[in-house]
């Protein structure tokens, strides 16, 4: 069996499924109507699978001015239209997933962009990546640069162990891959884009969001991304992604089994 991906056009784009040649299902989803009627702007409805993020992940809007939006099928892929951007997408999915990107809009814009993968929060998961520097949020105002795999100090951050009511983001600056390993089942992510920042996003959900509603659940994200930081507003201009001259930028993800 080849992998396999299925994806909602219509409904920003989002990824619904992604299965492995094994038949394993990667992707995590709660429930969430709301998902299905949400409007540009709107707070971001946590429906899991992947959504695609863009201009920014955190700050506004929230998660990006994609994942509201319909996107239009076309021979290439499909691609949706924002105020700022033009975004193309077409995925090939065979032994590996290949997406590739092109985004069009006024040279000198920066930008992050992010695949906000939402995979199965399966106790024992454990995330693989080259060691090195890490940037972490230990609240979504405090960056404290840190390094990978203990971050902050804690050996176990790797893992996903048992519900502790915690949740962070962290991120690796300037990897070329990263490994999510489940059991025997492994899944790699690569990111290709030559002259831009690279990084990779996680997102480690232990039940601790959303605290503030008394409803908090367990998630977990990987995210391949393009900048340094998940704020676009507050970004140091060398933390940005940026559209060059040509008006355009061209990258690719490729996910298999590592």
């Amino acid at each position: 069996m080849p992998f396999s991906v299925t994806t909602q056009p219509h409904l920003g784009g989002r990824w619904t499924s992604l299965r492995d040649p094994a038949g394993r299902e990667w992707l995590w989803a709660r429930p969430a109507p709301e998902r299905n009627s949400v409007r540009p702007g709107q707070e971001f409805v946590d429906a899991g699978g992947v959504e695609e993020c863009l201009p920014t992940i955190s700050g506004h809007p929230d998660h990006g001015d994609l994942w509201t939006r319909s996107w239009t099928p076309d021979e290439r892929g499909c691609v949706v239209t924002t105020p700022e951007f033009e975004l193309r997408r077409s995925i090939t999915a065979a032994d590996r997933i290949t997406v590739d990107y092109e985004l069009r809009g006024r040279p000198g814009t920066g930008f992050i962009w992010a695949l906000h993968a939402l995979l199965r929060p399966d106790p024992g998961t454990w995330v693989e990546a080259t060691p090195g520097p890490c940037r972490a949020w230990p609240d979504p105002a405090r960056l404290v640069e840190t390094r990978w795999p203990a971050v902050l100090g804690d050996e176990r951050f790797p893992g996903l162990g048992p519900d502790d009511g915690t949740a962070m983001f962290a991120l690796l600056p300037d990897r070329p891959s990263l490994t999510v390993r489940q059991g025997q089942a492994r899944l790699r992510f690569q990111l290709r884009c030559p002259g831009q920042p690279v990084s990779f996003g996680l997102w480690r959900n232990l039940g601790g969001f959303p605290a503030e509603t008394g409803s908090a659940y367990r998630s977990f994200g990987i995210e391949p991304m393009l900048g340094l930081v998940p704020d676009r507003a507050r970004a140091e201009p060398a933390e940005l992604a940026r559209i060059p001259g040509s008006g355009q930028v061209r990258w690719q993800v490729v996910i298999d089994g590592g």
